[in-house]
């Protein structure tokens, strides 16, 4: 009792080449499984942790970056505050109420080391320069290290007092 077998035909009776290939979107996987194929490419796709790896191989510069622009941040911000403990003495000294005190509350951020005053003592008009030399920062990097930078700032005015 053989029966004849004979192909199906698809719409425009054109038979189908390959039995095993499902026509449409579907024609590059198996169809005993659909998945094998993709599976596969995922798998064994030569790209699959490279976005990974070269993320960890650029992270350690990256952050390096960061703490770089925090740092030169903290930095910026210490040096005005040193510049401003500089412009305060001279003004003070100008009037005659220098006390070298009030010069270092006056940058309470920075870690003021010495203020020179020269020029006290002269003529009304006479320039006075008060020189201020502190620790500005501590810069730490990571894996790197660690060191202090110190700066200096000079503020000059006339004296409007004699004395």
């Amino acid at each position: 009792m053989e029966k004849n077998f004979k192909p199906r035909e698809n719409k425009v009776n054109v038979p189908l080449k390959n039995k095993n290939v499902m026509p449409g979107f579907l024609n590059k996987m198996s169809i005993r499984n659909p998945l094998k194929f993709s599976v596969k490419k995922y798998l064994f796709s030569a790209s699959r942790g490279a976005s990974a790896v070269e993320f960890a191989l650029v992270l350690p510069f990256l952050v390096m970056i960061l703490f770089g622009i925090f740092q030169f941040g903290i930095a910026y911000n210490n040096w005005i505050a040193l510049t401003h403990a500089a412009r305060e003495g001279a003004r003070l000294a100008a009037v005659g109420e220098y006390d070298e005190q009030r010069v270092r509350e006056s940058a309470p951020s920075v870690v003021i080391q010495s203020v020179n005053v020269a020029g006290t003592g002269g003529e009304i008009g006479d320039q006075i320069t008060v020189t201020v030399t502190g620790n500005v920062l501590n810069i730490q990097v990571p894996f790197v290290g660690s060191w202090p930078v110190q700066m200096q700032s000079t503020a000059t005015m006339r004296l409007e007092v004699s004395g």
